[in-house]
C-alpha cells in the first residue's frame, strides 16, 4: 500500500514537473520571437525588408511614407522597438506595434501655441423617429467621454452647452435600435 502511494505521488511530481519546465519553454520562446536581426540596415525599405524577412512581423505604412529614408547604418540583434528606436530615431517617422503588426506614422509635431479654447458652445437639435418622424421623448445626448448631458424634451428637442472647442456627441434612446 505504501508504495503504491509512492509511486502515486511520484508521477504526479513528474507531471507537475514536465508542466512547469513547459511553461518556462513557452516564455523564452515567446521572447525570441520578439527579437528580430537587422545586418547594416540604413534605408527603412531595407530594415523592413529584413525584418519580415526573418520574423512574423509586418509592416503597414501610408502612401510615400518610407520611400528615400535613410538613417545610420543599424547592425543588432533585439527586441523590435529597440531596433525600431534606434533606426528611427533621426527620422521624423513614429511606431506603434500590436501582437506582430507595425503600424508606421509620420510624427504629430506639437505646435508651440496651444489652439484657443472657447469658453462654452451650445449645441441645439431635434430627434425624430426615422421612420415615423415622430419626435423622440427622453432621448439622452450626452459629450462623449464626459457626463455632461442633456435629454430631448416632449417635442423631441435638445440643448446642450459644454466647455471645449470640439466634441462628439452620443444619442441613445430605449429600446431603439440602430
Amino acid at each position: 500500500m505504501k508504495k503504491r502511494l509512492t509511486i502515486r505521488f511520484l508521477q504526479r511530481f513528474a507531471v507537475l514537473l514536465v508542466i512547469a519546465l513547459s511553461a518556462f519553454s513557452v516564455e523564452g520562446h515567446a521572447q525570441d520571437a520578439r527579437r528580430v536581426t537587422v545586418r547594416n540596415a540604413t534605408t527603412l525599405s531595407g530594415l523592413i525588408s529584413q525584418i519580415e524577412g526573418s520574423s512574423s512581423y509586418r509592416f503597414s505604412w501610408q502612401d510615400d511614407l518610407i520611400n528615400a529614408v535613410s538613417f545610420p547604418a543599424v547592425d543588432m540583434v533585439a527586441p523590435i522597438e529597440e531596433v525600431l528606436s534606434a533606426a528611427l530615431r533621426t527620422t521624423d517617422i513614429d511606431f506603434s506595434i500590436q501582437q506582430f503588426n507595425v503600424s508606421l506614422t509620420k510624427k504629430v509635431r506639437q505646435s508651440a501655441v496651444p489652439p484657443p479654447i472657447k469658453e462654452k458652445q451650445t449645441v441645439t437639435g431635434y430627434v425624430k423617429d426615422a421612420v415615423t418622424g415622430e419626435p423622440m421623448i427622453g432621448a439622452t445626448v450626452w459629450l462623449k467621454d464626459t457626463s455632461i448631458g442633456t435629454s430631448t424634451d416632449v417635442n423631441g428637442f435638445y440643448s446642450i452647452t459644454f466647455p471645449s472647442n470640439y466634441f462628439v456627441l452620443s444619442f441613445s434612446y430605449l429600446r431603439y435600435e440602430a
